[in-house]
């Protein structure tokens, strides 16, 4: 793999090992992010079912809101702690840094798209207006992983790596 620098001072780098500590590192920042919009569409969601009310109660109080939001909660906790570890791997120079980090990145990926998602449910068609902050949560959620490139590759680079033939 080889990695370019574009600049007054660009060289190019083929140390496996460098491209490997910056891809790691590019993996973790993305986690951070993916995280913190989860937390905040959890937040929008979770705010709205406190508020929006369905014959004559709040539909926080129905059992099947209460369960997706346990779950998106729990999940997110799961994730933290992956993210938490990767990061741990990264900074004592563990062998496996790079296979935690993107296990971190495409389990952040997905889950922040879900619970984007589940909170636009919650939302109810008021979602996918301007009027309502969780249509830019989910089009962040939906577009961020395209930055790093296709999903599908970055799973099979995974599976390469974690089962090499």
């Amino acid at each position: 793999m080889t990695l370019f620098f574009s600049g007054s001072n660009s060289r190019r780098i083929r140390s496996a090992k460098i491209v490997q500590r910056c891809r790691i590192g590019m993996d973790t920042a993305y986690c951070r992010d993916a995280g913190r919009l989860r937390a905040a569409a959890l937040d929008l969601g979770v705010k709205h079912v406190k508020e929006r009310k369905a014959f004559g109660v709040t539909i926080g109080w129905f059992q099947g809101i209460q369960h997706r939001l346990a779950d998106l909660f729990a999940a997110g906790e799961g994730a933290r702690l992956l993210v938490l570890r990767a990061a741990w791997a990264r900074k004592n120079e563990m062998g496996e840094a790079a296979d935690l980090a993107t296990m971190a990145l495409l389990f952040l990926a997905d889950l922040s798209f879900k619970t984007c998602r589940e909170a636009l449910q919650f939302h109810g068609g008021y979602g996918y207006t301007l009027d309502f902050d969780i249509q830019l949560y989910i089009r962040r959620a939906k577009t961020w992983p395209l930055s790093i490139g296709d999903l599908r590759s970055e799973y099979q680079r995974l599976a390469a790596r974690m089962y090499p033939e």
